[in-house]
């Protein structure tokens, strides 16, 4: 997948993995740094720590982990079933991606 000319002109986006599955977390880390984002694949706690410190964009969380607590940074919840998207919305995550997340919903997503 070729990036858009206006990715491209974007900073990377510093991009916190938090996936239940290593698997799947391994693929979205390297579709992430092949598209010139700073990935890191973390825990729960990790994700939760950076985020009160300011020091991420974006939160690609497992839709089996999000907290109950709105968290203050752009949220996509990755769910193996469309259930937990009403789950996600209450605390306040618009974005669901449905796994196996396909490389242009991921940038779509990105970029809102």
């Amino acid at each position: 997948m070729t990036p858009s000319t206006s990715s491209r002109d974007r900073a990377p986006l510093r991009v916190l993995i938090c996936e239940s599955n290593e698997l799947s977390a391994l693929k979205l880390r390297r579709l992430l740094e092949l598209r010139g984002h700073a990935p890191a694949v973390v825990t729960l706690d990790e994700a939760l720590a950076r985020i009160e410190a300011a020091a991420c964009d974006r939160l690609l969380i497992d839709a089996q982990l999000v907290p109950s607590t709105r968290l203050d940074t752009s949220v996509i919840a990755l769910s193996s079933s469309s259930s937990p998207a009403a789950a996600c919305r209450a605390v306040g995550i618009a974005r669901c991606l449905a796994k196996p997340v396909r490389a242009a919903e991921l940038w779509a997503a990105l970029e809102d």
